[in-house]
């Protein structure tokens, strides 16, 4: 089993989702809305099975011409850049989402087909499909005549 490392905005490494999400409601209940809660990273889902690493992640809102997907030295970088919109006049008592700017980055196993890798997004949810290439997809126990 390969890893596909996931990083948040600061650059950390996500190793578990939730409980960076119990993490988080902590620091709210506790500071309130002050900014310590990055509400802006989109959750993510990454599964792998024998022949590819699958991400799911959570765009509520988001349309697919505003995300910029690259990859960069085996990072798979999936963003999106928006001018924050600020509203004087909106009073927030719980704030858990906007649609503003955000980054997540991805370090590729070697064994990825970056030249196969493609994406789709359907009621949401951004789908990047990475093939594992060729050589690197198990087949299982392989049975070795003698002669």
């Amino acid at each position: 089993m390969t890893l596909l490392r996931v990083y948040n905005n600061n650059g950390h490494e996500a190793a578990n989702a939730s409980s960076d999400y119990r993490f988080s409601d902590i620091m709210h209940d506790f500071f309130g809305d002050t900014g310590v809660r990055n509400f802006s990273t989109p959750r993510v889902n990454v599964m792998e099975d024998n022949e590819s690493f699958t991400i799911l992640m959570a765009l509520p809102g988001v349309e697919k011409s505003e995300l910029s997907i690259n990859i960069d030295k085996d990072v798979l970088v999936i963003s999106r850049k928006k001018d924050e919109e600020s509203n004087a006049q909106v009073n927030y008592t719980r704030r858990e989402f906007d649609f503003g700017s955000f980054e997540r980055s991805f370090d590729l196993p070697e064994d990825i087909n970056v030249e196969k890798i493609n994406a789709s997004m359907e009621n949401g949810i951004l789908t990047v499909y990475l093939p594992k290439k060729d050589e690197a997809v198990d087949r299982g126990p392989v049975q070795i005549s003698i002669s």
